[in-house]
């Protein structure tokens, strides 16, 4: 089967960024009129930084031994493995009813592949954007 591994840059949200940036400021000036202002700059670096943290992400897939995992890269510094699980155990997603949906491609509507498989005893549907190499790799394992 041999090894494979792609990663993914996760595409921000343009009112995500919105968003987190509202509540930026938001916390910045509530903590300096209601506290102290000297104690909402402090505050402030820190909620940057938070910030940062959390929309840079990118998602790695390996592909090795008959096994797909994931991983979690945030800010290009800390990693988190997010699936794992042996390919024997998936389907591809036919509309089964899933409780769970874990989207690892990067949200930018490429070519997106959708598996089910059962993953800790709860019924899931897995999306990732698999580059050619992987989906080749994939099909001989995956019946499609």
């Amino acid at each position: 089967m041999g090894f494979c591994e792609q990663l993914i840059k996760r595409k921000t949200d343009a009112r995500l960024i919105a968003v987190v940036k509202f509540a930026v400021l938001a916390i910045f000036f509530a903590v300096g009129f209601l506290i102290n202002f000297s104690i909402a700059l402090l505050v402030l670096p820190l909620a940057v930084v938070s910030h940062n943290l959390f929309l840079n992400v990118e998602y790695e897939y390996i592909l090795a031994d008959g096994e797909l995992d994931i991983d979690v890269i945030y800010n290009k510094s800390r990693r988190k493995r997010a699936f794992s699980a042996a390919l024997r155990d998936f389907q591809p997603y036919g509309g089964q009813s899933a409780r769970v949906v874990k989207n690892f491609s990067s949200g930018g509507g490429g070519n997106t592949l959708a598996f089910f498989c059962v993953y800790n005893g709860v019924p899931t549907k897995i999306i990732i954007e698999p580059n050619e190499e992987m989906l080749k790799k994939l099909k001989m394992i995956i019946k499609f």
